[in-house]
């Protein structure tokens, strides 16, 4: 029997934001970035990372591979395994090289160039991804919008989880082009007014601000990676007026180990507990390679057997088989790159689909 769900989650990743010209992870550095460089040392950091990098994913330079490199060499104690490749020779131990290496000096050495080309990486992805054209948009987003509150029987509020920085989403309110979402839902982004002397600052009871029994309609963002106009200033964080790189941009860069502290931490605790509640959650463009989310979605699924997730996905297929055969009824793939009308029908397809499956 066939029921329209009444509670839908978003989790968009950089393929969400691919047809509006932005790069995905594997196209994120400017061409010619190393040639830009122009300091010798950087320049060995940045082989040393690139070479790993290749070597984990031989087919195209993988961003998060690289940063996750540059940021261990920032980072390297002499203590930490890594470390190795920097001890010198202990001739007078008897133990020799039998070959040329590529040692170089020390950790102290290859910390501050790590932690200067770190910042580089930083402000090349800011370049890259700073800028929005809202009409594009709109244009993409909003007929995604559309469809889901016309599918979401009395559904009042969508759950947008995005773990790209850029402002896609955003932008459509900030160049008023909202009323091509025929709801017109108000847009909750976190952030409140705390103070009239100050900027917005986060806040996330705004979140709760907006229920589902108001009369109005609401979109509430989570940027779980946090926001390039995101501002941390000691345990707060503001919005900023700018569209300027700073060092103090709470973001958080690709890394295999994430620390998550604030206002990350709430934010995954908002996705973990709001996953709970929903009946349905739509995937679109990430690979789902970060351990925190994967584990999330699997205890959601878990918990409710009733909750369902759509993956919609070049790599569908792949990426459902990717959480194993225990989670069969519970993913449903839909194959597409997210803005062709193919894609649509697809997704549309597998929203009935997963409608009518089980007891949604």
């Amino acid at each position: 029997m066939l029921r329209a769900p009444k509670r839908i989650g978003l989790l968009l990743g950089a393929g969400a934001s691919r047809p509006l010209g932005l790069p995905l992870m594997t196209d994120l550095l400017p061409p010619q970035f190393r040639e830009s460089i122009g300091d010798a040392d950087q320049e060995v950091i940045f082989d040393m990372a690139f070479n790993w990098s290749m070597a984990q994913h031989p087919t195209s330079l993988d961003f998060e591979l690289l940063y996750t490199a540059v940021d261990a060499l920032a980072t390297l104690q002499s203590q930490d395994l890594l470390a190795l490749a920097f001890v010198p020779h202990q001739r007078d131990r008897g133990f020799l090289f039998k070959g040329p290496t590529n040692v170089i000096p020390s950790p102290e050495w290859a910390r501050p160039h790590a932690a200067t080309l770190r910042e580089r990486l930083k402000a090349a992805v800011h370049d890259r991804v700073g800028t929005v054209d809202a009409k594009a948009a709109a244009k993409l987003y909003a007929p995604l919008f559309n469809h889901i509150f016309r599918f979401a029987e009395g559904v009042r509020e969508l759950h947008c989880f995005t773990t790209n920085y850029d402002r896609s989403v955003e932008s459509i309110w900030e160049a008023d082009l909202q009323d091509q979402i025929e709801v017109k839902p108000v847009l909750v982004r976190g952030f409140k007014q705390l103070s009239p002397n100050r900027q917005l600052e986060f806040d996330p009871s705004t979140y709760d601000d907006h229920t589902p029994t108001n009369s109005a309609y609401a979109l509430k963002i989570y940027k779980l990676h946090g926001g390039l106009n995101w501002i941390k200033d000691g345990d707060r964080v503001f919005e900023s007026p700018a569209n300027d790189y700073l060092r103090r941009n709470a973001v958080v860069y690709p890394l295999r180990k994430h620390v998550i502290d604030e206002p990350f931490r709430t934010l995954l605790t908002r996705f973990q507990n709001t996953l709970k509640e929903l009946d349905l959650l739509i995937v679109i463009g990430t690979s789902l390679r970060d351990e925190h989310l994967r584990q999330t979605l699997a205890a959601a699924m878990r918990a409710n057997s009733r909750f369902k997730v759509i993956v919609l996905d070049p790599n569908a297929p792949a990426l459902k088989e990717s959480f194993g055969s225990e989670f069969e009824e519970s993913i449903f793939a839909a194959p597409g790159s997210f803005g062709d009308s193919a894609a649509e029908r697809e997704l549309g397809d597998r929203l009935l689909e997963a409608a009518s499956y089980g007891s949604l």
